[in-house]
């Protein structure tokens, strides 16, 4: 059985995600903008590091194909 990566956002589409170096940390990209959750799993909120991230515009955390 799956289920949503978090469950405020059934249907969010996530550009990026990767596990952290300790437990259970995660960071991902959501609308061109990175946030850091600091336990997956135990309810904690997430905080956005950036909100500057616009579509086509801005794009925190995604590489352009310049930096590929």
């Amino acid at each position: 059985q799956t289920q949503p990566f978090l469950p405020d956002m059934p249907n969010a589409v996530f550009q990026y995600v990767v596990w952290g170096s300790k437990d259970s940390e995660m960071a991902y990209v959501y609308r061109n903008n990175i946030y850091y959750l600091s336990s997956y799993g135990t309810g904690a909120k997430p905080t956005a590091l950036t909100q500057s991230g616009e579509e086509a515009v801005i794009f925190n955390g995604i590489p352009d194909w310049i930096y590929e």
